[in-house]
């Protein structure tokens, strides 16, 4: 019978929760009160039950966590990882900054966790602290588990193009393609491509940035920018061509994607290449990767 009426009394005050949760906000004092006052095996009790709001069920976790830190039986490294995996799925304000600082807290609890430092990095290039995103990939790089390797070293690869770091963007990518002994038609394969191109135009390795393009467009031959880089590319090469037979020819390759990229691009504003293409070229691909992406943390990695 007591057993009955403590599951009553974990439903009501679970019910209390979340109307609270509705009508004040969510991190307020009472909330964090009421739930202090839980003991672990009631937390746990609640946890067990549905509990549909994400917000409410990682604040729960978190809590309990704490709890558990605080008994000497669990880490409390896992209540911040999983707290900000959850302010990512949510996506409320300043949610970024949020689980960065989490990250931050669960990695300074426990270095070994490197797929927590890549994530930490995530949130800190999304956030333009591209210095810390720089620090906790090379913690992250630190880890023997294939998959942490991959997205790190494309993700260093991201951060460095930003920054304008071209030797560090081309070592970046093959050290990726190195440890993606696959090779796919996902998104992150197609932005290697593109990224280690652009830094091979930077190092003036026209031929090489060409094949990279090339291999880009055998995955998506339906995004403008990518004929816009080559046409760039041809561009290059025809100013650099000691013949005049080869100066024609990538004359008018670069004059034929040029085209493309404005048939297939409705916001292309480049109608001529010039002296300054390479800089009009690099500004447009930059503001693109500089911007928060959506899948921020891999699911293989959470």
């Amino acid at each position: 019978m007591k057993l009955k009426y403590k599951i009553i009394d974990i439903k009501i005050i679970l019910a209390i929760l979340i109307v609270l949760f509705f009508s004040i906000t969510l991190y307020s004092e009472e909330i964090y009160d009421r739930l202090n006052k839980m003991t672990i095996p009631e937390l746990t009790e609640v946890l067990e039950m549905e509990v549909k709001n994400k917000e409410l069920f990682a604040l729960i976790y978190f809590v309990r966590s704490r709890k558990f830190s605080e008994a000497n039986r669990l880490d409390d490294a896992m209540a911040y990882r999983y707290r900000g995996f959850v302010y990512i799925e949510l996506k409320k304000d300043n949610y970024l900054e949020l689980a960065y600082n989490d990250f931050v807290m669960a990695f300074d609890k426990e270095p070994e966790l490197h797929y927590v430092a890549f994530a930490t990095a995530s949130m800190a290039k999304c956030l333009k602290k591209y210095d810390k995103a720089l620090y906790y990939l090379e913690q992250a790089l630190k880890s023997k588990d294939k998959m942490t390797l991959i997205y790190s070293y494309h993700l260093k690869a991201l951060v460095c193009f930003i920054i304008g770091e071209w030797k560090d963007v081309e070592e970046s990518i093959n050290s990726y393609f190195k440890y993606r002994t696959y090779l796919d038609n996902s998104n992150d394969t197609l932005q290697a491509y593109i990224m280690r191109s652009l830094a091979y135009i930077k190092n003036k390795k026209y031929l090489l940035a060409e094949n990279d393009i090339n291999s880009a467009l055998k995955i998506n031959s339906n995004e403008g920018t990518m004929y816009f880089i080559r046409s760039v590319i041809y561009y290059k090469l025809a100013n650099n061509s000691k013949s005049i037979n080869e100066k024609e020819k990538y004359n008018k390759l670069s004059q034929k994607d040029l085209k493309k990229y404005q048939e297939l691009d409705k916001d292309a504003y480049i109608n001529d290449l010039t002296k300054n293409c390479e800089k009009d070229l690099f500004e447009m691909i930059r503001k693109k990767m500089s911007m928060p992406i959506l899948k921020l943390i891999p699911r293989e990695l959470i």
